[in-house]
């Protein structure tokens, strides 16, 4: 007879133990089950999956294993337990992984740690070494096991008598981990589970049980009672399945089992009987809550398993309270910004942040803190930290200087907060104590530069490699409790330098968290009430790859998943870990592809990730438990994985996803996978959809977490709607219509919390209100709850006139309740809008009920258009006049008002500004002649008294909101003159003020401002040190306006002479502009001052546009080796350079499609990803003053980043000239913008058209389904846009975006954008070439001109010069399409490009031919350059005659083209390759240099030799010293000095290609004579200066010299053509 689940050999104790077969039934009557939960973070970003991302066992271990498998194949049973056993009970070192030292390797891991081994007939699944041991010794015959008995049972029992003597218990656990298949190992288990029974804890009970229920030999000695007491842990462990399926195995193997309980002996159930049924009647149901009934939810997804159902239902659309995220003002409208501009791009913005409902209040986080809220009012409880913390000092850094740069970094850290930081944003709790992660910081966007210099150093700036756990408690208001981690440990020191990567998981008074250690990621076992380190188990080691090195894994979030005993963790590293907690042992795991591993950089050797490649994929990591299945969506994997609880094998072959975000839910073997805009099934049984076709949204895209409620989903969608969904065939039930967009979602006590970035709110659910009100009516009819909610009730039917008056009678009995008066004003505004004829009689209520910013703008936007609407035109007027003034003073109130869009009745988001503007015009159309006058009058009166007051905020408001009125001209100039006045020093004052007079300089007729407008820039230029740009200014009052009144009763002439008496003018009244004709002497030196890099590379940024003062000759370029922006003077100086640091670097051929525009000293430009805004007024090289804003111009995912990639395409024109855009992978243009304009500046992003403040960056409006590619023409008010190939253009206005018009007629011709909306259109047909000039406003052609093939050209701003083959040359204004040279060159049949250099007072012409030069090469300097073969000629750029004598001629030369243009001297250089492949090393590689002088094409310098590269070029001019510096290294310094001392004629130069200098003889024997007569000169020069010096100086000794020999005066050059005198003239005034 089987004797009764008993313990033998466990002394005194173990008659306890048997008792509790007795004790059965009142323990099962006693006992009550409270929810087991999982706080599990969304979004687990990993880092790369490798075969080494689990650590491998010990060799000496592995072998045990091997030899172990070996004997039991061989039946040597002794050996198989003697090499099993060592594995369980020895401890081995670990072997040290490549690039890890021994300690960080060993750190502070428990002796007994598991490692993984992989399985052959399942790759990428690992099972427990220790687990597959005891799986060995588990299944051997029983005469094994009595060896394993023999060898291993006495130690076993010693520690368990030893355990029951002491009391510790906790020895137990060791028994059962080392020496499990022993009768003491069973007795221990048993012991465990009895102890987890009596404490409450029937699961973990269910776990030890179950572990000898699994042990054959065990369940045969201890069965029918080992199940039974099994089935009743499962049952109380609120999983009835379990139980059955328990007791249904005991009925197939022991039929005619029997019980003794309470000394009475019970049969088990029948076949006709139902097992939980007869297992409840016969130990009682006790107390037992259905896993249906989540009332709380104090875990993220609700429980362990994340697999939690409410009890919810159709929402009620009103709020009932709301508490909002931000800190202030400001954030709100920030984040409201933020969620408008993801939803524009169909992207989602879904909040991070996921609340819990802990008892009767709402938990939840800000940008800084977490928040408790009490569930009944909405009011703040309590908030953590209650001080004031480094992380919100960083959060709230702010700018003075730059406010636009304040306010975009404020905004990227709110996003990052709110809407991508998951670790941040999820909480958990065990129902007393709140856990959260702390001290986590911002993570800093940044390049791959960032680590370049110092990569294995810590990541300044970046995240920490250790942050901090805190609990905090619930009933003393959220007091902190403990806290561990952090560089100490803080409240336990074996937590020192743990990362936490997120949320702990609260069980059995545990707490199961992921971390990360000198990397390794471990599971960490924390005593919940002290927070002490229990237990952990290192997980998986991801080398080199640390926390700090990975934004995407240190915004990720990784808590485990609970269910049926097993832990389930995901890593972030491209592996799921199973843990079995009962044992503390491995369980399996499982690799995946990490599709990060491609796209992560090295430097020096070290993997990082700085999100640029990260997609909008899955948000959300968490492991789904559900049935046996584990259901996985790692977000650093495209793949939905789907693996076997117990084994870790996959179900079936991973599938691919593209655009899911999250699983809802779980129910019946069937997924509902949740994507952005579609939702859809997935069998788990095989992989397969299980609907008939998917639900797809057609506007709108989710927006954030839904709820299961039976056996519906309900879905939020960003357009204002919930969609509830039958889980099981995916019909769409119902489609709620919002107030406004729901986020995350949360039932409790009939009532539905959503969480969006900028808010948390509460709503009550529909069915259990209306029956909550009727019941509190019937009993009392003037109840003011059920009043108030009835009138909500009233609402949603649609019952408007019963509602009102159900609040009006709220208000009469409750006159303090502002809850009512709340609901009573947003019905009344609902009113207005839906019926403002029947309902304006509610304005004076309305207006005398207290009103939010919002409500305020909302009621006056409603009373206006319904005056219009009724004809009360002059009422509608002023009502928009107060709206102006009430958007002004929420804007100085913080509201950021002008960040929320407006969606137009043309589906344009429009900021309010302009939104006025447009109604404003719609207005003055609706009235009629009188009404028109009256308001013009109106218009009139509120400038006057702006500029009377001096009001800069009224003025700027009109010209805001009045833009387009005739009299704005009247208000910029007033605004600027008051804005210089001021002397203002805020950096967008001062930009603002120049574009503001450079558009009226550039635009208004009236010649009174004209005149003021000039008197500002001056003074303007003055202010911020601009000397030249205000002396230029000055001269130009003087000639235009002599005698005029200018300034106060200044005249022109009397304004420029006071001004210009500031010492500051001295030097440039006194400058040079000229240089002098005379000798050149050279001099080569060295570098010894450090003023050039040993290595520099500035690319040319083209300028498409110049509008306004602009110093002639600048440029604008990209220093790449700096990833700045670099503005060089036409001296070659560079006279600013702005960082790009925080921007993507521009790599390739990127460079190529960047440019640049210019209004005044504003600049426009487009490089790389992004357009931004640069000031150049004010000269700073700080990015944080310098960069007004910056814009990408591809779509950003939600970790900030660009995932389409950039790429340049390259055309040609029939002409020759080269032209690079940047393209997507589709080949859509990128990077297009219309023209700066004070109004805004249009630049497209995809499918978007965007238009925004030029000086803030604000977007002003956008409007979507522009074809991608198009291009944008901005002139006046109006924008042009023509879609690729298309005849057909649209024309729409630059104030709010309304379109105007369609334009037909447009050439389909390539097109290259001129000025405003001209444009050059070129075709090739045949043999002819057109070019012509057309309005793109109306299509029709403005001039063109036939040309032969052959042709060959260059643009030059609004000229483009052309030759023909036959040698006519023409340069012709765009404009007007007329030549304004034209000259006939010699023939040049065999020409292939035209270069043009453009001087302010020449055109250097070369007509380039082919070569084939064996071993030259253009160095690669940055500068634009090219390789000349051909003539170059000299032409005014006036006359268009020729200025030397002759062309000089160059072959096998390259020739930088954008040097400085103030330099008379022009370098040119090459690179000279060998040619033999046997003579090709670094070192016989050289460059050479040589020099001209452009006046006359004489050589100043014949060739250099400079060995090897060419590493930096630049040629620096000095008028003030005569001096020029040619700079090719920085030991090749070559300095000329330029005299009036007399020289002689000269031809220009003849250089051919054959190789010169040094080792390979004379490259021209006739440069080289001429240098070496010219520097004869050139030392007599320099002995007779040096023989007045010594004159001067007693007692030097003068050495004779011979008499230099006489220069005579330099004739007269023989021109080819005829050329003025002056030209001809030695003394005659050179080119500047």
């Amino acid at each position: 007879m089987k004797q009764p689940l008993q313990l033998t050999n466990s002394k005194q104790q173990l008659p306890d133990i048997m008792k509790k077969l007795d004790l059965i039934k009142p323990l099962l009557t006693m006992f009550f089950v409270s929810v087991f939960t999982v706080t599990f973070h969304s979004d687990l970003d990993a880092q790369e999956p490798t075969a080494s991302v689990f650590l491998p066992a010990p060799r000496v271990v592995k072998q045990h294993l091997s030899r172990a498998k070996k004997a039991i194949d061989e039946g040597q049973f002794s050996d198989a337990v003697s090499h099993l056993g060592t594995i369980l009970t020895e401890t081995f070192d670990e072997e040290v992984p490549p690039g890890t030292t021994p300690d960080a390797a060993r750190g502070d891991i428990d002796e007994n740690q598991d490692y993984f081994v992989e399985l052959e007939e399942s790759p990428g699944t690992f099972v427990s070494l220790k687990g597959e041991a005891q799986r060995l010794l588990g299944s051997l015959p029983s005469n094994a096991l009595e060896l394993y008995e023999l060898q291993y049972g006495t130690e076993a029992t010693q520690i368990l008598n030893s355990a029951l003597e002491s009391g510790k218990l906790s020895q137990l656990t060791e028994v059962t981990r080392k020496y499990f298949h022993t009768q003491a190992g069973y007795e221990s288990a048993i012991l465990l589970a009895y102890q987890d029974l009596d404490g409450g804890k029937p699961l973990a009970a269910a776990l030890n049980f179950q572990r000898v229920h699994n042990t054959p030999g065990a369940r045969k000695k201890y069965d029918p009672e080992l199940s039974l007491v099994l089935a009743t842990c499962w049952l109380h462990a609120q999983l009835p399945n379990k139980a059955s399926e328990t007791l249904l195995e005991l009925r197939n193997g022991l039929p005619e089992a029997s019980f003794e309980i309470g000394g009475e002996r019970r049969p088990i159930f029948t076949k006709e009987e139902n097992p939980v049924d007869w297992l409840n009647a016969l130990a009682g149901k006790g107390q037992i809550i259905s896993i249906n009934d989540n009332i709380e939810w104090v875990l993220f997804r609700g429980s362990p398993n994340r697999n939690a159902i409410s009890q919810g239902g159709v929402p009620l659309p009103s709020i009932r309270w709301r508490v909002p995220t931000g800190a202030d003002r400001l954030d709100e409208g920030h984040l409201q910004s933020l969620i408008q501009s993801q939803q524009l791009q169909q992207q989602h913005a879904i909040s991070s942040v996921q609340p819990l409902i802990v008892g009767n209040t709402v938990i939840t986080r800000s940008p800084s803190r977490v928040l408790a809220i009490d569930f009944d009012s909405g009011k703040r409880l309590w908030e953590f930290p209650w001080f004031d913390s480094e992380d919100e000092e960083s959060l709230l850094e702010t700018s003075t200087q730059n406010v636009g740069t304040a306010d975009i970094s404020r905004k990227n850290e709110l996003q990052q907060r709110l809407m991508q930081d998951h670790a941040f944003g999820q909480v958990c709790s065990d129902g007393k104590q709140v856990f959260a992660l702390w001290d986590l910081e911002i993570v800093k966007k940044t390049n791959s530069r960032s680590f370049v210099f110092n990569p294995r150093a810590s990541n300044v700036g970046g995240p920490s490699s250790s942050n901090k756990l805190v609990a905090l408690d619930l009933e003393t208001e959220g007091s902190l409790n403990w806290i561990v981690g952090g560089e100490s440990g803080e409240d336990d020191p074996d937590l020192a330098g743990v990362f936490f990567l997120g949320p702990p998981l609260p069980l059995y008074e545990d707490l199961y968290a992921i971390g990360e250690k000198n990397g390794e990621i471990r599971l960490l076992v924390l005593n919940a009430k002290t927070g002490k380190l229990k237990w952990q188990q290192q997980l998986a080691h991801v080398d080199n790859r640390k926390i700090t090195l990975d934004s995407n894994r240190r915004l990720a979030s990784a808590s485990p998943s609970f269910a049926d005993g097993v832990l389930v963790c995901p890593t972030s590293a491209g592996a799921i870990v199973a843990v079995d907690i009962s044992s503390r042992t491995l369980l399996w795991g499982y690799t995946y592809v990490n599709r990060n591993l491609s796209q992560t950089r090295r430097l020096n050797g070290i993997p990082y990730n700085n999100g640029d490649n990260k997609k909008q994929q899955w948000i959300d990591s968490t492991i789904t438990i559900s049935d046996g299945n584990v259901v996985a969506t790692p977000p650093e994997n495209d793949n939905l994985i789907c693996l076997n609880l117990l084994t870790g094998r996959p179900r079936w072959k991973p599938i691919a996803r593209s655009g899911d975000l999250y699983i809802g839910c779980i129910i019946d073997n069937i997924a509902l996978v949740i994507g952005k805009n579609k939702i859809s099934s997935i069998s788990l049984e095989t992989g397969e959809g299980v609907w008939e076709e998917e639900v797809l949204l057609e506007q709108g895209v989710v927006n954030g977490r839904g709820f299961r409620s039976e056996e519906t989903y309900f879905i939020p969608v960003s357009n204002k709607q919930l969609l509830q969904i039958d889980i099981k065939t995916g019909k769409r039930l119902k489609t709620i219509e919002l107030n406004e967009p729901f986020g995350n979602l949360v039932c409790f006590n009939d009532q539905v919390i959503s969480q969006t970035p900028d808010a948390i709110s509460v709503y009550y659910q529909l069915e259990p209100l209306r029956e909550e009100v009727t019941r509190r009516l019937a009993a009392n009819g003037e109840d003011i709850w059920a009043l108030s909610r009835h009138s909500e009730l009233q609402l949603q039917e649609g019952n408007y006139d019963a509602a009102l008056t159900t609040l009006r009678k709220s208000m009469q009995l409750a006159p303090d309740d502002l809850a009512i008066e709340q609901l009573l004003v947003r019905t009344m505004l609902h009113l207005l809008r839906q019926d403002y004829a029947t309902y304006k009689t509610l304005l004076a209520e309305l207006e005398a009920l207290p009103l939010t910013i919002q409500q305020v703008e909302n009621l006056l936007q409603t009373k206006a258009a319904g005056q219009r609407i009724t004809g009360e035109i002059i009422a509608a007027f002023d009502t928009y006049l107060q709206l102006i003034d009430h958007t002004r003073q929420s804007e100085e109130a913080g509201a950021n008002i002008n960040e929320i869009l407006k969606l137009t009745p043309q589906g344009v988001h429009v900021r309010t500004d302009r939104w006025v503007q447009g109604q404003m015009r719609a207005l003055l159309e609706a009235g009629n002649e009188q009404q028109r006058t009256e308001i013009e009058s109106r218009i009139s009166q509120y400038l006057n008294e702006a500029v009377e007051q001096e009001d800069t905020l009224r003025l700027r408001d009109f010209t805001r909101f009045f833009g387009t009125h005739a009299l704005a001209d009247t208000a910029r100039i007033e605004l600027a003159s008051a804005l210089v006045n001021s002397e203002s020093s805020y950096i967008q004052e001062t930009i603002e003020a120049e574009l503001l007079l450079v558009t009226l300089q550039l635009n208004s007729n009236d010649e009174e401002i004209q005149r003021r407008c000039h008197v500002g820039l001056g003074k303007l230029y003055e202010m911020v040190g601009r000397y030249q740009d205000a002396y230029s200014t000055y001269s130009t009052i003087k000639n235009r306006w002599p005698a005029k009144i200018v300034d106060g009763e200044l005249t022109g002439e009397q304004f420029v002479t006071q001004r210009l008496r500031a010492k500051h003018f001295e030097s440039i009244a006194n400058a040079s502009t000229s240089w002098p004709l005379g000798f050149t002497s050279v001099e080569k030196t060295t570098d010894t001052e450090g003023r050039f890099p040993s290595y520099q590379r500035i690319y040319n940024i083209p300028i498409k546009e110049i509008h306004g003062p602009w110093p002639s000759g600048y440029t604008v370029g990209y220093d790449q080796q700096k990833n700045a922006i670099a503005i060089r003077a036409a001296s070659g100086q560079i006279v600013q350079e702005v960082s790009l640091n925080t921007g993507r670097q521009v790599f390739g051929t990127q460079y190529t499609v960047a440019y640049a525009k210019l209004y005044g000293h504003y600049m426009f430009t487009f490089i790389g990803r992004e357009v931004l805004a640069i000031d150049l007024l004010n000269g700073s090289n700080d990015p944080s003053e310098a960069i007004l804003w910056r814009k990408p111009i591809l779509p950003t995912n939600t970790s900030g980043s660009v995932s389409i990639p950039l790429r340049s395409r390259v055309t040609t024109t029939p002409w020759g000239t080269r032209r690079y855009n940047a393209v997507d992978t589709a080949g859509n243009k990128l990077g297009l913008s219309g023209a700066i304009n004070l109004n805004g500046i249009v630049y497209q992003q995809q499918g978007d058209l965007y238009c925004v403040d030029p000086i803030t960056g604000e977007t002003i409006w956008i409007r979507n389904g522009i074809q991608a590619g198009s291009e944008i023409y901005t002139e006046g008010n109006r924008i042009i846009v023509i879609p690729p190939n298309s005849a057909v253009a649209t024309e729409y206005s630059l104030t709010d975006g309304s379109e105007i018009q369609q334009v037909e007629g447009i050439n389909r011709s390539e097109r290259w954008p001129i000025e405003g909306f001209k444009s050059l259109i070129y075709q090739l047909t045949g043999t002819d070439i057109m070019i012509g000039l057309q309005d793109v406003s109306n299509g029709e052609m403005l001039w063109q001109q036939t040309y032969a093939t052959g042709l060959r050209g260059q643009i030059l701003g609004t000229h483009l010069a052309l030759m023909q083959p036959t040698g006519k040359f023409e340069i012709r204004d765009l404009l007007t399409g007329k030549p304004v040279i034209e000259k006939k060159l010699p023939e040049e049949p065999q020409m292939t490009n035209l270069y043009v250099i453009e001087y302010d007072d020449q055109y250097l012409v070369i007509p380039n031919r082919s070569a084939t030069l064996r071993g030259i090469t253009i160095p690669s300097i940055g500068m634009q350059t090219r390789l000349i073969n051909g003539s170059i000629y000299a032409l005014d750029a006036h006359s268009g005659e020729f200025l030397w004598q002759t062309p000089a001629s160059v072959e096998g030369w390259a020739l930088p083209l954008s040097q400085s243009p103030d330099s008379p001297i022009l370098a040119f250089i090459r690179q000279l390759n060998p040619t033999s492949t046997q003579n090709r090393t670094s070192g016989s590689i050289r460059s050479e240099v040589f020099c001209m002088d452009k006046r006359d094409g004489r050589m100043l310098m014949p060739p250099r030799e400079i060995p090897g590269y060419i590493r930096i070029f630049n040629v620096i001019s000095d008028p003030e010293h005569q001096e020029v510096t040619v700079v090719v290294d920085k030991n090749h310094v070559f300095k000329f000095k330029i005299t009036n001392e007399p020289t002689w004629p000269a031809a220009p130069l003849r250089m051919h290609a054959q190789s010169s200098g040094g080792r390979n003889g004379s490259a021209n024997a006739f440069a080289k004579g001429f240098f070496e007569a010219f520097g004869q000169v050139g030392k007599a020069v320099e002995q007779r200066n040096q023989n007045k010096v010594q004159k001067q100086i007693p007692g030097v000794p003068i050495k004779p010299v011979p008499k230099p020999v006489p220069i005579k005066p330099v004739p007269k050059p023989v021109p080819i053509k005829p050329v003025p005198e002056k030209k001809a003239v030695p003394d005659a005034k050179p080119p500047k």
